[in-house]
């Protein structure tokens, strides 16, 4: 009798598939007690380019009869399409892994269960078990893909709990829901997707050109200064002086002129008087002080009838900086709908593969920097800003001197500042020349998102436009009155249009 050759490499060959599956899979693979183990290896090597496909690894054909079986591979795949897993896990390796890793570790079970309650019972306890499971999993990734529309540098799995903390943390239900609103607003997403200057755009900027018309339609301030003085005289009036300018003397003086007594003498006698004091310019008279060239900017009922394009292609799509206020004004609604915008910064910069850093705000010292990564640690930062605010005073001065320290840096360079404040607070003059300047030398735009009822003289003087949530108590406990008090928010300028800081344009 001639004894074949035993084939070593053939024993060998059907282990390549671990090769391919990494060392995660080796163990679960080769001791789970359900089935035989070349049959487990067959289907690894077919579940993982399906899963890739985003198709469901226990569908019916020979190699999942032969394992995990024809009962198994039913109770466990219809889970897997009711839940949409497969799709789920399809562009992401490492929850591909983590997906055959738990249909092994229940199948391993199977057997033991097996013998206590029966097969088919213990099939049915398993495959519920690993759907539970999977449907919390779901669910959270679910709700990370309704925010960041994917799960690129999130879904790591050695640091899903902290992600999973995020999402079960204080704040984020709040902010999610104000957010869940907002970023339905083409207008406030348009105007974030628009900070920056990184890019080129082939569209050039375009801006509303103010124009007289009978049938005026809104109040604008005029590009023109001008100085006003009262009643149409030379100067202004600035207290009494003796004088000679009959133009200015005061009635009492003229008095001693027009005087009729009954006694003609007493008359002339007055007479001479006032005109020895004329001589001697020594008439009480009104003094007038030639006015200071201080100008006022003046409002003119206008429409807007023609846009006129900027010579200069828009940059856009750039770093954001983003000045979060949390001082005690915003607590409540407008603080819930202050961070649902910077979660909406996060996202559209994100989605730009752009930078975003915040800087919270309180009072004096109380100033937070934080660096919103694409990725766990970013999240992170992003629930430990949700879930703080200072609650005291609002100063702006510190975090607007570091956001223009930060234009400096590289990564910052090329970015815009976005303020979301309820706008109250005050601004220097050594503040506003730190902008003016800025503006000058790195063509720096600020963007103001108001939350409040109306703008006030500081948010003004720092922004170049703002853009006004008018319905922020929406987000509030008492959210069933919506509206503003206020019909427009520029009561500022409609009651006060010479309030302002800037000096006027050179001429």
């Amino acid at each position: 009798m001639t004894l074949g050759r035993f084939d070593t490499h053939a024993i060998e060959r059907q282990f390549e598939p671990l090769e391919r599956a990494g060392r995660e899979l080796w163990l679960p693979i080769l001791v789970n007690s359900h089935g035989q183990v070349f049959d487990r290896l067959r289907w690894l090597f077919h579940a993982l380019p399906a899963l890739a496909r985003a198709e469901n690894p226990l569908a019916d054909d020979a190699i999942t009869r032969a394992w995990p079986g024809v009962a198994a591979a039913q109770a466990f795949g219809s889970s897997i399409d009711r839940l949409g897993l497969a799709k789920w896990v399809a562009s992401e390796e490492s929850w591909r892994m983590q997906l055959v890793r738990s249909l092994l570790w229940h199948l391993d079970s199977l057997a033991r269960l097996s013998h206590q309650h029966g097969e088919a019972a213990a099939l049915e306890a398993l495959a519920k078990a690993f759907a539970d499971e999977w449907e919390a999993e779901r669910t959270d990734l679910e709700q990370l893909l309704a925010v960041f529309q994917s799960l690129e540098g999130f879904s790591s799995l050695a640091r899903w709990s902290e992600v999973r903390g995020v999402l079960k943390g204080e704040g984020w239900a709040a902010v999610l829901a104000a957010h869940s609103v907002i970023r339905d607003s083409a207008a406030l997403a348009e105007l974030i997707r628009e900070l920056g200057r990184s890019r080129l755009t082939e569209a050039l900027a375009s801006r509303p050109q103010a124009t007289v018309s009978e049938e005026a339609e809104h109040q604008f301030d005029t590009e023109h200064w001008q100085a006003r003085f009262m009643a149409a005289e030379r100067g202004e009036p600035d207290g009494v002086h003796r004088a000679a300018a009959l133009d200015r003397v005061l009635a009492s003086e003229f008095a001693m002129w027009r005087r009729r007594s009954a006694d003609p003498r007493i008359a002339r006698r007055l007479r001479r008087v006032f005109a020895a004091r004329f001589s001697e310019h020594s008439l009480l008279a009104r003094s007038l002080r030639e006015p200071e060239r201080l100008p006022i900017r003046m409002p003119v009922e206008a429409r807007l009838d023609s846009i006129r394009p900027d010579i200069a292609p828009r940059m856009e799509a750039g770093p954001v900086i983003v000045c979060l206020d949390t001082s005690a004004s915003m607590a409540g609604a407008a603080e819930q709908l202050a961070k649902a915008v910077v979660l909406e910064a996060m996202r559209s910069a994100r989605h730009a593969r752009r930078g975003c850093l915040v800087y919270a705000f309180g009072g004096p010292g109380e100033v937070r920097r934080t660096v919103l990564d694409h990725d766990v640690e970013g999240l992170v930062a992003l629930a430990g800003l949700l879930s703080a605010s200072f609650h005291g005073g609002t100063d702006i001065a510190e975090p607007i001197e570091a956001a223009v320290g930060d234009l400096g840096e590289r990564q910052w360079a090329g970015a815009d500042l976005l303020i979301v404040s309820d706008g109250e607070f005050g601004v220097t003059a050594e503040v506003l020349g730190k902008i003016a300047d800025a503006r000058a030398r790195q063509q720096l735009r600020v963007q103001g998102i108001l939350i409040g009822d109306r703008e006030t003289l500081g948010l003004r003087e720092l922004c170049d436009s703002i853009f006004w949530v008018s319905d922020w108590r929406r987000f509030g406990p008492e959210s069933g009155s919506v509206a503003s008090p206020v019909h427009d928010s520029a009561l500022t300028r409609l009651f006060f249009p010479a309030a302002s800081m800037r000096p006027p344009p050179s001429a």
